[in-house]
This record gives structure tokens, C-alpha cells and sequence, in this order.
């Protein structure tokens, strides 16, 4: 008898959806992991500071000068971790308030601060087609300027396709091959950070090359950067499920093959029907996903935020150019689609323009007080 080859209505332990359900549980135990670890660094750094600070009405020969001093060195190794296991807020133990720098930026109001200063918000400008058009001359040019470390990260986003494209030849699950692709660029912006970084180290006048990608990677990893990708997988693994949800109700669960498929998309108004609905739920989807990350990753990048704030900003930016914006995710969706039509080679150069022109495109939107 004839097993179906899809996910809906198929026994929970398909090997398929055993090993994304086993990826998905590695990540979020890893996520967690990295969490409590930071926590627990900054937990002891505030235990050494209180011992410190005990310590010195214990031995009056300790200068105040010396304990203030001492405290000032401390506090600059810690604050950077600090920081980063909790970027909503960080306590100032002498003045006891709490500073919430950030949380304002999806809201436009200020944050007050130790001794009751403001930090104003982040603005959110209004670009135009003009904006959209010069970011992506200046991602050009940042590949033109380091074409071996771009070229380099292009090449594992065509392995990454040519890959996405064999799980689904192999698991008998053509059906999924545009649905992968589709989902392929809902990671994109994740996938990007290292062209982020190399955008931003040119800016600051550092030389990027491929020896650098593992400063790189370094420096674009913490917790708020991987939970938000955490999140992006996860609408990943959603979207292919919604995509089987989506061909079942109009093909049932046996998979036509590929020849007759095809024919049946384009022919009959089962097809057509078939089309419509697919496309319109996936462009919803990619809305809502493009609409949390078109800025978020950037963001949290430059300015350390937590991902509740920059998703928040992202969507704020989203409301205030929805037109230009949504002409951008046009444009990136059609480059993408074109790249992956000489086998994903073109990935190697049109992923790392459009990494650095969103970067470019951040940089434009999003102005820093």
C-alpha cells in the first residue's frame, strides 16, 4: 500500500518532521542555556560588587578614592554582559533607580534615567523611492568594496538552497519545493547579519575581508539576536505545515507527480483555485514576517536591544512607509526568486547587494539621537 507523502494526516514520527521537531528543541535548549549563563555572570558580578563594597567599610586604611576607583574598573568589564543578559533595564545600586533606555523607542516617549536624565528615542523617518533606490547603489558599492567576504556568504545561502531543494527531492515532498523556497527567504534577515556587520565595519573604516568572518560571527552573536532567529525558524517550520494544510484541502494527501501537477496548476480551475489561495496566504505571511524584521535585526545589532523593542520599532517603521517599504519587499522577493533560477548561483551575489543595501536602508529609516 501506497504510504502519503505528505505531513497532513501522516503519523506524528515522520523521519521529516522528527528531525525539524529535534532542530527546534536543540535550538530553544541552547537559546535557554545561553540565557541562564549570562544571567548567572551577571549575578556573580553583582556579588563581587556588594563583597567590594562591604569590604571597604571593613578596612578603613582603603581609601574612598581607591574603592571608587576599583568600582569604576569593575563596573566596565561587567557592563557590556550586563547589558546583554538584560538590555530592558539596568540598576544603578548607587542612585537606585532604574534606567529603561530603549523600551521608549517603539512609543516615541523618553526614558529617564540616573539622576532623572532623558534619552531621547530613536526616529523613524519617512523614506521615498529615492531612499530605496540609493541604498541599494550603496550595497553595491559595499560589495564592489569587499567582493570575497560578500561572494563568500553568498555561496552558503546557494548551498543553503541547493540543500532546501534536496531534503524536499528526498523526503518524496516535491510539493514543498516552492514553499521551502518561499520559507527560504523568511530567514534571510537573520541569515544577513554578518552583511550587516560588514557594512557596519566599513562605515567605521575597517577593512572586511573573508578572514574576518569569524570576528564577525562573534560579534553578531548574543541571546536577543538568536531568540529572534529562534522565532523566524519557528515561522519557517509553521509556514511549511500551512503549506501542506493548504495542498491537502485542494489535492488530498496522495502527491501528484510533478508532470501532472504542473498541468493541473495551469489548466483546470482547481489549479487556478489552488494558486490564488496558496499565494494570497503566503504573501500574508511574508508580510507579517518581513513587517517584525525589516529593521529589528539591524537594530539590535547597532544598539543592543531586546527583541520586544525592535520588533517593536520594526513594525512602527513599517505603519510610517508602508508604501516605499512594501515596494521593497517586492523588489527583494523578485531579485530572490530570479536568483534561484541559474540553480541558487545567483544567491552569491544578489544575497549580499540586498544584505548591505538593508542595512543601507536601516541607516536611512532609523536616525539615532
Amino acid at each position: 500500500m501506497q504510504r502519503p507523502a505528505l505531513g497532513v494526516g501522516a503519523p506524528v514520527g515522520r523521519p521529516q518532521w522528527r528531525f525539524l521537531r529535534f532542530f527546534l528543541r536543540f535550538l530553544l535548549r541552547f537559546f535557554l542555556r545561553r540565557l541562564l549563563r549570562r544571567r548567572g555572570r551577571r549575578d556573580q558580578a553583582q556579588r563581587e560588587d556588594d563583597a567590594a563594597f562591604h569590604g571597604h567599610d571593613a578596612n578603613p586604611a582603603r581609601s574612598g578614592a581607591q574603592f571608587v576607583a576599583e568600582r569604576a574598573a569593575k563596573g566596565a568589564r561587567h557592563a557590556h554582559g550586563a547589558a546583554r543578559a538584560y538590555p530592558l533595564s539596568c540598576r544603578d545600586k548607587t542612585s537606585g533607580e532604574t534606567t529603561m533606555a530603549g523600551v521608549e523607542a517603539n512609543t516615541g516617549g523618553t526614558a529617564s534615567g540616573a539622576g532623572g536624565a532623558r534619552a531621547p528615542a530613536s526616529e523613524i523617518r519617512r523614506i521615498t523611492v529615492d531612499d530605496i533606490t540609493m541604498a541599494l547603489r550603496e550595497g553595491a558599492d559595499d560589495f564592489r568594496a569587499m567582493p570575497a567576504f560578500g561572494m563568500t556568504i553568498g555561496a552558503f545561502f546557494a548551498l543553503g538552497g541547493m540543500a532546501m531543494l534536496w531534503l524536499a527531492l528526498r523526503a518524496d515532498m516535491v510539493v514543498l519545493i516552492f514553499p521551502m523556497l518561499a520559507g527560504f527567504a523568511l530567514i534571510g534577515p537573520f541569515a544577513a547579519m554578518g552583511l550587516y556587520e560588514g557594512s557596519r565595519r566599513r562605515d567605521a573604516g575597517r577593512s572586511v575581508g573573508v578572514s574576518d568572518l569569524f570576528s564577525i560571527q562573534r560579534a553578531t552573536t548574543n541571546v536577543n539576536i538568536f531568540f529572534l532567529g529562534f522565532i523566524l525558524l519557528f515561522a519557517l517550520f509553521v509556514w511549511l505545515r500551512m503549506a501542506l494544510m493548504i495542498y491537502a484541502l485542494f489535492y488530498g494527501l496522495s502527491p501528484l507527480p510533478i508532470n501532472a501537477l504542473l498541468a493541473d496548476l495551469f489548466t483546470t480551475t482547481r489549479g487556478f483555485s489552488f494558486l490564488l489561495v496558496g499565494n494570497a496566504v503566503g504573501a500574508a505571511f511574508a508580510f507579517v514576517v518581513f513587517s517584525i524584521t525589516v529593521v529589528s535585526f539591524p537594530y539590535m545589532l547597532e544598539k543592543n536591544v531586546d527583541p520586544v523593542t525592535a520588533v517593536a520599532l520594526s513594525v512602527s517603521a513599517v505603519a510610517k512607509n508602508l508604501v516605499p517599504l512594501a515596494g521593497w519587499g517586492l523588489f527583494v522577493a523578485v531579485a530572490l526568486a530570479v536568483s534561484w533560477a541559474p540553480f541558487f548561483l545567483g544567491l552569491i551575489v544578489v544575497m549580499p547587494v540586498l544584505g548591505h543595501a538593508t542595512w543601507r536602508l536601516y541607516k536611512r529609516m532609523i536616525v539615532h539621537p
